[in-house]
């Protein structure tokens, strides 16, 4: 064995008869605390979520329909949408019950758009929600998201850290949402 191959067993551990609580056994495990000091990733700034529609939106359906019946309209939309799809798919020039395919066609479009205004409405609503007074639309957004961008081998994973503060009680929380493109 040559020196420098004696030198690097000699700066192993040997830790087989060791075993830690979420591993398993470690043989000769070389010294993993090391920082990496270049990695593949790219770290920038994006600007704040422009909400304004959303919550204005939000704010008329629910105060119209209420949380309740604007969760199950939703629900019913999509399920509508679904059958009437599935209707006009499957008798493409006919008519069921009066109503040519091409309206059910058209009646899907319709249900799945409400189902889709109806589902962002209370999903606003509740992603707008204080942890610590629960109040609603009272989180916003305190500065521009943080995003790093890593790649893979099976393309670019995303990571995005957006901070919050409500404005009823000064809690403030940071969410990160992690997405991948090809």
């Amino acid at each position: 064995m040559d020196d420098h191959q004696e030198s690097h067993q000699q700066s192993r551990v040997d830790n087989r008869g060791a075993a830690y609580a979420n591993s398993g056994p470690i043989y000769n495990a070389p010294v993993t605390h090391q920082s990496v000091a270049n990695d593949n990733s790219v770290n920038y700034e994006v600007e704040k979520e422009d909400t304004g529609l959303k919550e204005t939106l939000s704010k008329f359906v629910i105060g119209i329909l209420g949380e309740r019946r604007t969760r199950i309209g939703a629900l019913v939309s999509g399920l509508l949408g679904a059958v009437s799809l599935v209707l006009g798919i499957q008798t493409p020039g006919e008519t069921t019950a009066g109503i040519s395919s091409s309206d059910l066609v058209v009646a899907s479009f319709l249900f799945f758009g409400l189902a889709a205004v109806l589902f962002i409405s209370f999903r606003f609503r509740d992603e707008t929600r204080c942890p610590n007074c629960k109040m609603h639309y009272t989180m916003k957004e305190v500065q521009e998201g943080q995003v790093r961008e890593v790649r893979t081998s099976t393309g670019v994973r995303q990571t995005i850290l957006r901070t919050y503060r409500c404005t009823n009680c000064a809690h403030q929380t940071t969410r990160k949402t992690l997405a991948r493109s090809a």
